[in-house]
């Protein structure tokens, strides 16, 4: 939970840009914000203490997210695109393998046990294909 005072500024990120908030009243859960810099500035919107969503009357949803300071919204926002990319591109090669029923040609054991290992996924260990199992005979 982010700490809160009255005449503290944040950074409000609208979908049209940043916008300098002003914190006008604390309380447990919400804090009030005011932005006096807008042109059409606004005296009612509060901010959830907890996740620092801004939330206006009558509206279920919050309507922009706060920052401490820009650098904090930087960084999160970045930290943020970087996930989703990483969860598209997950998504993208599970379908790509999910196409796939066979070995794909050209594909060695060594390759995908590298490919595990870059996913940092165990792969059981397994007696090469034709090599003399531990009681000395052959597989097969």
């Amino acid at each position: 939970m982010a700490k809160l005072e009255v005449g503290q500024k944040l950074v409000l990120d609208f979908i049209g840009g940043e916008v300098e908030g002003v914190i006008t009243k604390v309380g447990r859960k919400w804090a009030n914000v005011a932005t006096p810099s807008v042109r059409h500035a606004r005296e009612d919107m509060r901010i959830d203490m907890e996740d620092l969503r801004v939330y206006v009357p009558n509206r279920e949803n919050s309507i922009c997210r706060a920052f401490l300071t820009a650098g904090d919204r930087n960084r999160i926002l970045s930290e943020e695109r970087a996930r989703i990319e990483a969860e598209d591109a997950w998504l993208d090669f599970k379908r790509a393998l999910g196409y796939r029923y066979g070995l794909p040609s050209g594909l060695s054991a060594s390759a995908i046990r590298q490919a595990a290992a870059l996913l940092g996924l165990e792969l059981p260990k397994r007696a090469s294909a034709g090599a003399p199992d531990s009681k000395g005979g052959d597989h097969g």
